[in-house]
C-alpha cells in the first residue's frame, strides 16, 4: 500500500523515467555489457573492432544530439522522444540478425563475421540516435517534471534503478551460461544477445510514455536565468534561509562541468569495455566468473550513491564530487601497480593461477567502479539546476553526447592500445585523464556557493547570464 501511495504521489513522467531506466538498464546488462564485446572479439578476433562499434554508436548519438534536442525545445519533447522510439525495433532487428549470422559457428575462435558486422555497425548507429533521445528530451523532461529542490533525490533514484535492474540482467546471463557449461561459445553469447534486445522492445514502449502536460513550473528566478533581477529574487526567497551569493563566474558552470565530463569520458573509454576481456584473458575467469563480478558491481554502485548523497548534504555536492572521483583515480593507479606486481611475480606464478590475489584484484575494481560512477546523480542533477529549463532538452543531450562520442573515440584508441601493449596500459592513462576531470570539477569550488548540497538554496544575486546558447555563446 505506501509502494502504490508513493508511486501515486509522483508526477507522471518521473515514473516513466524510472520505468525506463529499469527496462533499459536490465536490458543493457543482459546483452550490451560483457556479453556483447564478447560477442565481438569472438566474432572478429579484434578489439579494435570493438571500440570502432562504440565509435559508431556515440558518433551518431553526436550528430543527433542537438537536432534532436533542437527539435525538442522547439516543438515538443514528448513527440521527439517518442519518433525515436520507433527506431528502437529496427535496432533490435538488426542486432538480432547479427547474431543469428554467428550462428554457424559452433565454437569460440577467431574468425571474420562478414554480414554480422555490416549489421552491427548499421545497428550501433540507431542506438545512437535512441540514446541521444534518452540523453537529451527524455532526461530535460524528466528534470523539468519535479522541483528544483527534489531533483538530486529523484536522479539518485532513477540511477539506483539504473543500476539495480543492471544486477537482475547480469542475475539472467549467469543463469543462461550455467545452462550451456559455462564457456565462452558463441552460441550463448547470441542467445543472450537475442534476450537482451527483445527486452529492449520494452523500454522502446516507455518512451512512448512521456506527456508534456506533466512538466511542473518552476519558480521565475529559477526558470529565467537572464531576466531576474535581485530585488525580484529577495522578494520571493523564504525569509528565513540564508542565502549565499553566487560568483559573476557562474555562467562558466555548465561548461566546466562539461569539460570535466569530457576528461571523465576520454578515460573511461580506455578500458570499461575491456575489462571484461581483462578479466577473461588475463585472468582466466570463466563466464559465470566475469557475469558474478559484473552481477555485484551494480550493488556496489547503487550503495556507494546513496552514500554519496548522504555525504553531499553535509559537504555539498561539488566536494563531494571531487573527493570521491579523486578516490577512484587512485584505487585504478593501485590496480595498474597490483596486476604488474602479480602478473611479473616468479614466487607465485601468472596472476591467472593465484586466485587469492585474482579476487583482490575484483575487489579494487569494484570498488574503483563504485567511486567512478556513484556521483553520477549529483552531476546529472548540478548540470540541470544551473541551466535554464528552456534549454535543457539542447544541454543535456549536448552533455550526453558529447561525453559519448568522446569516450567512444577513445575506446576506438584504448583498443589499439590493448592490442599493442596489453590491458594493463589502459589503466594508467584513464587515471591521468579521470585525474585532470576531477580538477577541473574542483574548480567549480570558486564558482558555486560553498554550501551548494542536495538542497539548493535560492540565490540572492541569481544568474543573469544567458544558458540558452549552449554553442553559440562566445566569451
Amino acid at each position: 500500500m505506501e509502494l502504490r501511495t508513493c508511486f501515486s504521489e509522483w508526477n507522471h513522467n518521473v515514473v516513466v523515467h524510472v520505468l525506463l531506466r529499469l527496462t533499459s538498464g536490465f536490458a543493457n546488462s543482459v546483452w550490451h555489457g560483457t556479453v556483447f564485446v564478447t560477442f565481438v572479439y569472438g566474432l572478429t578476433g579484434s578489439n579494435a573492432f570493438a571500440g570502432s562499434l562504440d565509435a559508431v554508436q556515440n558518433v551518431s548519438a553526436l550528430l543527433c544530439s542537438l537536432p534532436i534536442g533542437w527539435l525538442a525545445d522547439r516543438w515538443s519533447a514528448s513527440g521527439v522522444i517518442a519518433l525515436c522510439a520507433l527506431l528502437v525495433p529496427v535496432a533490435a532487428a538488426l542486432t538480432a540478425l547479427a547474431a543469428v549470422c554467428g550462428e554457424s559457428i559452433s565454437s569460440f575462435e577467431v574468425c571474420r563475421g562478414g554480414k554480422a558486422e555490416v549489421f552491427l555497425l548499421v545497428a550501433q548507429a540507431c542506438w545512437g540516435a535512441i540514446g541521444a533521445a534518452v540523453d537529451g528530451p527524455a532526461q530535460a523532461m524528466y528534470a523539468g517534471s519535479m522541483r528544483r529542490a527534489d531533483r538530486s533525490h529523484f536522479y539518485t533514484i532513477a540511477f539506483v534503478a539504473y543500476t539495480l535492474a543492471g544486477a537482475a540482467g547480469r542475475l539472467l546471463t549467469i543463469c543462461m551460461f550455467l545452462a550451456h557449461g559455462n564457456a565462452w561459445d558463441l552460441s550463448t553469447l547470441r542467445d543472450a544477445v537475442l534476450v537482451g534486445v527483445a527486452f529492449e522492445l520494452l523500454a522502446g514502449g516507455c518512451m512512448l510514455g512521456y506527456r508534456s502536460k506533466a512538466i511542473v513550473d518552476e519558480p521565475r528566478e529559477h526558470a529565467n536565468y537572464k531576466d531576474s533581477s535581485p530585488r525580484e529574487a529577495e522578494s520571493e526567497a523564504p525569509e528565513n534561509v540564508s542565502e549565499p551569493a553566487c560568483s559573476d563566474w557562474i555562467w562558466l558552470m555548465p561548461y566546466v562541468q562539461l569539460s570535466s565530463n569530457l576528461c571523465f569520458s576520454w578515460g573511461a573509454g580506455m578500458t570499461v569495455r575491456f575489462f571484461p576481456l581483462f578479466f577473461e584473458r588475463d585472468c582466466q575467469l570463466t563466464p559465470v566468473g566475469v557475469q558474478s563480478v559484473y552481477l555485484i558491481l551494480p550493488l556496489v554502485i547503487a550503495l556507494s550513491s546513496n552514500v554519496a548523497a548522504i555525504i553531499a548534504k553535509r559537504l555539498g555536492r561539488v566536494l563531494t564530487i571531487v573527493l570521491i572521483r579523486g578516490a577512484g583515480c587512485l584505487l585504478l593507479v593501485l590496480m595498474y601497480i597490483y596486476a604488474d606486481v602479480r602478473s611479473d611475480s616468479p614466487q607465485q606464478g601468472p596472476l591467472s593461477v593465484w586466485r587469492p590475489h585474482v579476487l583482490f584484484l575484483v575487489g579494487l575494481f569494484l570498488m574503483r567502479s563504485g567511486l567512478a560512477n556513484c556521483t553520477t546523480p549529483l552531476s546529472s542533477a548540478l548540470l540541470m539546476d544551473y541551466v535554464s529549463p528552456t534549454v535543457r532538452a539542447r544541454w543535456a543531450g549536448l552533455g550526453g553526447s558529447v561525453v559519448k562520442v568522446s569516450w567512444a573515440a577513445s575506446a576506438a584508441i584504448g583498443g589499439v592500445l590493448a592490442d599493442q601493449y596489453g590491458y594493463r596500459f589502459t589503466f594508467l592513462l584513464t587515471a591521468l585523464l579521470q585525474g585532470v576531470g576531477t580538477i577541473l570539477q574542483a574548480s567549480l569550488l570558486t564558482i558555486l556557493p560553498s554550501s551548494e548540497g542536495l538542497q539548493p538554496q535560492v540565490f540572492a544575486n541569481p544568474v543573469k547570464h544567458d544558458l540558452s546558447k549552449p554553442l553559440l555563446a562566445v566569451r
